[in-house]
């Protein structure tokens, strides 16, 4: 989260927040084995669980407040986000999912997956660097 954006661009205050419980109890889920037999957390005890969500995180840092068109994706999608909830609180009764809602999605997918892929190719090498060293 950046706390104190600098329009210029060149001191943006930035918070990582981690909740670690979550990765405590974070299942591993084997079959969904990745690029180079990457799995997420395969093999990683509780201190190496958090180096790799880290590493992951810190990417992500680097990655949106490196360059403006990053960060203005990051906003896109918190935009997108925002306008999604929205729409599905107004459909509170449980229907099914309007059009426009469905474009929201679809956008969000989108952005995530473009926002995502330099954080997950950063993970997999943090991954099999602490794997290495179980063994």
């Amino acid at each position: 989260m950046i706390e104190r954006p600098d329009p210029a661009g060149r001191r943006h205050v930035a918070v990582i927040r981690l909740c670690l419980e979550v990765f405590d109890r974070a299942l591993v889920r084997r079959r969904n084995r990745g690029v180079e037999g990457f799995i997420r957390f395969e093999g990683l005890d509780r201190e190496r669980r958090y180096a790799e969500i880290l590493g992951h995180e810190l990417v992500h840092a680097v990655w949106t407040l490196s360059d403006r068109s990053n960060e203005r994706l990051t906003e896109d999608l918190d935009r997108e986000i925002r306008e999604y909830d929205s729409l599905r609180s107004h459909n509170a009764q449980g229907g099914a999912l309007d059009e426009h809602a469905t474009q929201h999605l679809s956008v969000i997918q989108s952005l995530v997956a473009r926002i995502e892929k330099p954080a997950e190719t950063a993970e997999v090498e943090v991954w099999q660097e602490l794997s290495h060293w179980n063994r």
